[in-house]
């Protein structure tokens, strides 16, 4: 295995919250578009300098200042750089997402429950993204997770009429639908419907979502299994954006 050492000079080092460290560098003597991120010593990411530092704490600490304010359960997922807070009364709930390498936007998901299940459905014009551009303010979030847990409850009555679809009406269409998802989630996932007529598109829902929630990976792959899931509805036509 071979290695690569690469060094910079720096010629601003900016102090942020939290232990963060923003270092203003050029390569060779030369002025460059780029800054490294540091958190208590360590490089978190080389990112251009128009970049907005939101610190996973900040998010936490105005997550749970809301979920507090408005009687929510609350609770936050570490993974390297990000993070994942969770606002949940009782089946409903939102899910804010952020980085501090890049990896992520400042996000808000409408997210809800079915049986234990986390859920996150198709994507909504009323769910969020910031980009971490220098406009960026982490105050948005006040006005933005109560609108996103409005957002949710309608989703939870769109997950509920899938109720009235029954897989039997679409299994030739899903047999190759399916496969965009990994065995490990689809298996089995049709064939209840030659057992019970009344099998309907939410079982099936739910059957693989609780496969995706209950396993133990990391929230970002949760995510993307859940679009897939999505876009399965969605071609059937069933994805209502509200």
């Amino acid at each position: 295995m071979s290695s690569l050492r690469v060094e910079f000079n720096v010629i601003e080092t900016i102090e942020r919250p939290y232990g963060y460290q923003e270092k203003i560098i050029q390569y060779r003597d030369n002025p460059s578009k780029y800054k490294a991120i540091i958190k208590d010593g360590d490089l978190v990411a080389i990112l251009g300098k128009r970049y907005k530092l939101i610190p996973n704490e900040q998010v936490i600490d105005i997550a749970r200042e809301i979920s507090e304010a408005m009687d929510l359960e609350f609770l936050y997922y570490l993974f390297g750089w990000r993070v994942y807070c969770v606002l949940k009364d009782n089946d409903i709930g939102v899910l804010v997402i952020n980085s501090v390498d890049g990896t992520e936007s400042l996000k808000c998901e409408a997210l809800f429950y079915s049986d234990e299940i986390g859920i996150i459905p198709p994507k909504s014009i009323t769910n969020v993204y910031r980009k971490h551009s220098e406009s960026l303010e982490v105050s948005e979030l006040y006005d933005i997770i109560p609108e996103v847990l409005n957002n949710s409850r309608e989703y939870k009555g769109w997950f509920e009429s899938l109720s009235n679809y029954k897989v039997k009406d679409y299994v030739d269409s899903l047999k190759e639908m399916v496969t965009i998802l990994p065995k490990k989630y689809r298996n089995g996932c049709l064939e209840y419907t030659y057992f019970n007529p009344e099998y309907s598109i939410k079982d099936m829902y739910e059957l693989i979502a609780r496969r995706i929630w209950s396993n133990n990976i990391d929230m970002r792959t949760k995510i993307n299994l859940y679009k897939s899931l999505n876009q399965i509805v969605a071609a059937l036509g069933l994805a209502v954006m509200l």
